[in-house]
């Protein structure tokens, strides 16, 4: 009997020890399973984000190796194999690709297999040029489009800007000038840069950001807008904020990686919906609710309004619009030129200022201007505690010290010195 006993107790510890292990087996077979689920797609999202910031970087080498060769005159292009070449030389790494390449400059045009312009590129000649490139270390057939220009090189005492060509952009057979004004677009840059206390403030408007966004010393800054698009492979933003605080809620397209780590204030700084196209890192004390008031959208099809930052009009249209090289001293002023300061150590306010430049425009100290600052080959810089009321295109856009910057729209389509 005892024995029988005993052998019922060691069956039945058996069963229950046997179920246990086949339920924990069960359960840590789906918690892998979920974590091996987890750990694949963000390694293959922080691939394909690799992948994108590589082709970009390449791009930009690329048209970089271009403008070289456009200022010295040397080089003979062809376009053989995928790859563009100075002679036999090739311009970027044989990693990549270029395909759907057409480049256009001086009744010239490169975009067959195998062929070479006749003669060097002509520094005094625009340039279109645009491409797909193509990563073939990629297995995802990842690309990124370019479609941009090369300009004449200008002085201040021989300003010829290109023909009045149309730009091209995302938005089909609409010229640059027509989307600026039909999006309401008043700041479009390839790079920013944000400092101080400064504050940008168009709460109907567009802001675009193609290449490089600089935020890091940045303080509680604003940038207000009904739509924000940035693209920039670091996207840095520990104490400053997007979008609109009061209004219509901020649509904001992003396409890079957002860092919200270094800040020491848990308060929205992504205000609006948000359609991102890379990742959102925030400290570990703080939630995605915490920081984005709207929702989140992962998308990998994020469109931009334009993807340059226009042309010059011809010069004949700067003569019949009364441009000229004179330096900006009072209102209601045209001015063509190269470098030029705007500056006043009171509180001098300059109106209905339309200043192209093919260098760097900036306005210093105490100044206030309105109008619109164009230098699609240079810098606008908003410094001090200056002012500036209207639209701002430039390479690159610094708003720096306690400087603001807000939209109004221009009076006409005929004031609006691109295309």
């Amino acid at each position: 009997m005892r024995i029988k006993t005993f052998l019922n107790v060691i069956h039945n510890s058996r069963g229950l020890t046997l179920v246990e292990m086949l339920a924990v087996l069960a359960i840590m077979s789906t918690v892998i399973g979920l974590i091996w689920t987890i750990v694949f797609q963000v390694s293959t999202q922080s691939e394909t984000t690799a992948y994108h910031t590589q082709l970009k970087q390449e791009a930009n080498i690329i048209i970089s190796e271009l403008k070289q060769q456009h200022q010295a005159e040397e080089a003979i292009l062809c376009y053989e194999d995928g790859q563009l070449r100075d002679g036999d030389v090739p311009l970027h790494d044989e990693r990549y690709s270029l395909e759907n390449i057409r480049i256009d400059t001086a009744g010239m045009t490169l975009e067959e297999e195998g062929k070479c312009f006749d003669t060097p590129l002509d520094n005094a000649e625009a340039v279109d040029i645009s491409f797909t490139l193509r990563s073939n270390d990629s297995n995802q057939g990842l690309t990124y489009d370019v479609d941009t220009a090369l300009y004449p090189d200008s002085t201040a005492d021989e300003i010829t800007p290109p023909e009045d060509l149309p730009s091209q952009n995302g938005n089909g057979d609409s010229s640059f000038a027509d989307i600026v004004r039909e999006d309401d677009l008043f700041t479009v840059a390839n790079q920013f840069k944000l400092t101080g206390s400064s504050t940008i403030t168009g709460r109907e408007g567009t802001v675009v950001i193609q290449e490089e966004y600089h935020g890091t010393n940045a303080s509680i800054t604003m940038i207000e807008a009904a739509e924000i698009y940035i693209d920039a492979p670091e996207i840095e933003m520990p104490n400053h904020a997007l979008g609109n605080e009061e209004g219509p809620m901020s649509e904001l397209y992003i396409r890079g990686n957002i860092d919200i780590t270094g800040g020491n204030a848990r308060r929205p700084r992504l205000l609006g919906n948000l359609f991102l196209d890379g990742t959102l890192e925030v400290s570990s004390w703080m939630d995605r609710e915490d920081i984005v008031t709207g929702t989140i959208t992962e998308s990998s099809e994020i469109s931009f309004p334009v993807n340059d930052t226009g042309r010059f009009r011809s010069e004949t249209w700067y003569d019949d619009y009364d441009y000229s090289d004179v330096a900006i001293n009072n209102g209601n002023q045209r001015y063509l030129g190269s470098d030029v300061t705007i500056s006043d150590d009171g509180n001098a306010v300059y109106e209905d200022i339309h200043a192209v430049s093919t260098g760097d425009i900036t306005l210093a100290d105490n100044v206030a201007v309105d109008g619109i600052l164009y230098a699609p080959n240079g810098s606008v810089s908003i410094t001090g505690s200056s002012s500036f009321e209207g639209i701002i295109i430039a390479d690159l856009i610094s708003v720096e010290g306690n400087s603001h910057v807000q939209f109004t729209e221009p009076a006409s389509e005929a004031d609006l010195p691109f295309r």
